[in-house]
């Protein structure tokens, strides 16, 4: 059944499609699906794309959407984000049914990564906001989160480009919050997904982290990866691979020097302040 586009909330859906996409985000399955069935395909691809990964879950569960659709409709930024946000193996099937041959090769080239390499670990950011969005609305809307911590909040561009991490400890702090939220950034470098699982686990980033940013070669932001992530994929890929039990061994072994060296340089850093 066909339903009436509603200009009102497309126009609202199309300039500020991140603050559309949290407000719907807060409703049930039934009720998203309502709304998003009144925009436009481009406007609806460009929202779902920046809905929290348990509510698209929640869309591609209730065989209501054509998912695929989404892949076509969507930019290219959008659809790889939209990707990001689903588990590998249902991401690779609604690529694979894609009629758009060179959009089809596109997004697979972006998606097959090695597995012993970071773009396999990658996982949904939970909150993305806008670099340029206002201060004291950003605030207002984390205090109507229910979570205590609502977990690392990335900051991107209008591009989709990685911008930093919210000091949100900062913001709410504030008295009140001032200006762009841009203005509470954590510069926090990234990490490229083709890195490999060892490198990653010498970034010092760990030092103060214990969840880091990805993103591609063109600084779009892919999602982000844990650090527990991290070691417990090491740990498997080295199972994985038949390696003897005393190969394991050495391995947690370098990981325990490793946070010993870390914890050093740390406890060093804050003595000569």
């Amino acid at each position: 059944m066909m339903v009436d586009v509603d200009p009102i909330t497309t126009d609202f859906a199309e300039k500020y499609p991140d603050s559309f996409a949290r407000i719907i985000s807060r409703a049930d399955e039934s009720d998203i699906s309502q709304v998003l069935e009144k925009l436009p395909p481009r406007i609806k691809a460009t929202i779902v794309a920046r809905l929290p990964a348990s509510r698209i879950s929640q869309l591609l569960d209730s065989g209501k959407h054509a998912s695929e659709q989404w892949l076509v409709d969507a930019s290219f930024d959008d659809a790889v984000t939209l990707l990001s946000r689903i588990p590998r193996e249902r991401r690779l099937a609604m690529v694979n049914s894609l009629g758009d041959r060179k959009r089809k090769q596109r997004l697979l080239r972006h998606q097959q990564y090695p597995t012993h390499s970071i773009g396999a670990l990658v996982s949904d950011v939970v909150l993305r906001i806008r670099s340029d969005s206002d201060a004291a609305n950003v605030m207002k809307d984390l205090r109507d989160i229910e979570a205590d911590d609502p977990g690392a909040i990335v900051l991107v561009g209008a591009d989709g480009h990685y911008f930093g991490l919210l000091n949100h400890w900062r913001l709410l702090t504030s008295d009140p919050p001032i200006g762009r939220i841009s203005n509470y950034v954590l510069n926090v470098a990234p990490i490229h997904p083709e890195t490999s699982i060892p490198s990653a686990m010498q970034n010092e980033g760990w030092l103060k982290h214990d969840w880091l940013p990805v993103v591609d070669h063109r600084q779009r932001l892919l999602g982000g990866v844990s650090r527990a992530r991290i070691f417990r994929d090491a740990s498997a890929y080295t199972t994985n691979k038949q390696s003897s039990p005393d190969v394991l061994f050495d391995l947690m072994t370098e990981l325990v020097y490793l946070f010993g060296t870390l914890i050093d340089r740390m406890l060093l850093r804050g003595s000569s302040r």
